[in-house]
């Protein structure tokens, strides 16, 4: 896996345009170096040396040592569990911005503590310079991590010079360096050597937290969580739209089962307030006795003509409501077959009543008819 470190040097005329300083390391040696000060061509050197940076490739900045704050600090251990909490407000006296301006990071030590702190819009900027690389790893290491906490020389790193003084690890500029070039000279080779204690660099990681940089794994997983979450909306979608199809055919079939119902009301009045047969009958004989001429049937006559077909027909099922209005009677009829609804008729017709069959109606159990009747007794 290749592995590629850029150390950022800002020029002179502009704080805000680098020059890179790069290495491209092959099992922890260099094999090809350089310096571009244009973002488009560290492009395409990484495109050049590294076709499969994307997927598997590792990138180190280190930024200049003059935009970050670094200090060492003593700790108690009882404290140091909560030290990412802890690390803004140790650094608060020592800083001259607001702290919600500046993102920390702090990595304890045997002795000390190392925290360090970065403007949060120069941090921003500069993974926005990084994350064009397309690199499947990020990191972002202060260059003052070169300095031990007993180091008592300025640091030279290309050119970045650092020096620990009263616990706080600080830039000379060009101007206060000693013209003797009593400094020691760091390498990349010494820096490689640095990077071995993966666990102390990765602590000072500046891309941790808010500014955290996903994996290349994180990456295809968020990826397909993407696809995932798309796919159970489209799930959901189409679940809802089933439940309101299904909502639409249950109010169709309703609507139809009432109209279906008055419709078989205004055939059959009566249907909605049978309750009890006998009872009904004996109120409507009661109520129509004094109507009936003494030409027409009386009510007991009437049922006895029905009976007396029901038992010439052999029928088990028959009567099952009956009314009389203004010298008709009305009444409903259940066969097993529909041949015998109209051989009632023939039955009715042979014992003087005039019936005509009116609606016949297909159920479950066979067939319920309606007929309308005259007679007069024999």
């Amino acid at each position: 896996m290749h592995k590629l470190i850029i150390q950022l040097q800002e020029q002179k005329a502009d704080s805000s345009a680098y020059v890179f300083r790069w290495w491209l390391l092959h099992q922890q040696s260099v094999v090809e170096q350089g310096e571009t000060d244009s973002q488009q061509s560290l492009t395409e050197i990484v495109t050049q040396y590294v076709p499969e940076a994307s997927m598997r490739g590792e990138l180190i900045c280190i930024p200049p040592s003059s935009r970050v704050h670094y200090r060492y600090l003593e700790v108690p251990k009882q404290q140091r569990k909560h030290l990412a909490q802890l690390a803004p407000f140790l650094m608060e006296s020592h800083i001259g911005q607001p702290l919600e301006d500046v993102h920390f990071v702090a990595c304890k030590g045997k002795q000390t503590v190392r925290v360090a702190g970065v403007d949060k819009a120069l941090l921003s900027h500069w993974q926005s310079i990084l994350s064009s690389l397309s690199f499947a790893s990020i990191a972002i290491v202060p260059p003052q991590y070169l300095v031990a906490p007993d180091s008592d020389v300025p640091i030279d790193f290309y050119g970045d010079v650092m020096m620990l003084s009263d616990q706080q690890v600080c830039h000379i500029p060009v101007e206060f360096q000693r013209a003797d070039g009593g400094n020691h000279v760091s390498s990349i080779e010494e820096w490689i050597s640095h990077l071995s204690d993966t666990t102390q660099w990765r602590s000072l990681n500046l891309l941790q937290g808010e500014f955290a940089a996903p994996s290349g794994l994180g990456k295809h997983i968020a990826s397909w969580a993407v696809i995932a979450g798309l796919v159970m909306l489209a799930m959901l979608v189409h679940v809802v739209s089933l439940h309101w199809q299904a909502h639409d055919i249950a109010a169709q079939s309703e609507r139809i089962e009432e109209q279906t119902a008055k419709a078989f009301l205004e055939l059959v009045p009566d249907e909605g307030r049978v309750v009890n047969l006998s009872r009904q009958l004996q109120a409507r004989l009661r109520q129509s006795s004094d109507n009936i001429s003494q030409e027409d049937m009386t009510p007991y006559e009437f049922l006895a003509k029905l009976d007396q077909a029901k038992t010439s027909l052999g029928l088990m099922q028959g009567l099952t409501q009956v009314s009389y209005r203004d010298g008709v009677y009305r009444f409903e009829w259940r066969a097993e077959q529909r041949i015998q609804l109209d051989q009632l008729i023939d039955q009715l017709s042979d014992a003087n009543v005039d019936a005509q069959l009116e609606q016949v109606v297909r159920e479950e159990q066979g067939f319920r008819g309606v007929y309308s009747a005259v007679g007069s007794p024999r």
